[in-house]
């Protein structure tokens, strides 16, 4: 992965989220990360805003065939960050035997001493 741009990022903190040089210059990673996010879904909601006016309009507009309307925005127009969430199958949840021992090793759990104190 390449090194972040100081340059690109600086002219982010500076024109898009107002910032001085100097704020900009303190800022932490992880305050860019969150400043990157909410920008991201500031222009997001832009765009459900738009999409949503449109359907709108289609919706009162007299000379769109009822049957030819989307019933919802997200019919219309759907965007990239609202793909459905994929069911994750419970062959992908699938842990082997070796994994299972690694992670007891890890806890301390020793099946032999747990099955003794549940018959005793």
């Amino acid at each position: 992965m390449a090194p972040p741009d100081w340059a690109a990022i600086e002219a982010f903190l500076v024109g898009r989220c107002g910032m001085s040089q100097v704020q900009a210059a303190r800022t932490s990673a992880i305050e860019i990360q969150h400043l990157i996010e909410g920008k991201n879904r500031e222009q997001q909601e832009l765009w459900e805003v738009a999409r949503w006016v449109r359907w709108h309009d289609l919706m009162c507009n007299p000379y769109v065939k009822p049957g030819s309307r989307p019933a919802t925005p997200k019919l219309m127009a759907p965007f990239p960050w609202e793909k459905p969430e994929r069911e994750i199958t419970p062959e992908e949840c699938h842990i082997d035997q070796e994994t299972i021992d690694w992670l007891n090793s890890l806890f301390g759990y020793d099946k032999k001493q747990d099955i003794e104190s549940n018959n005793g």
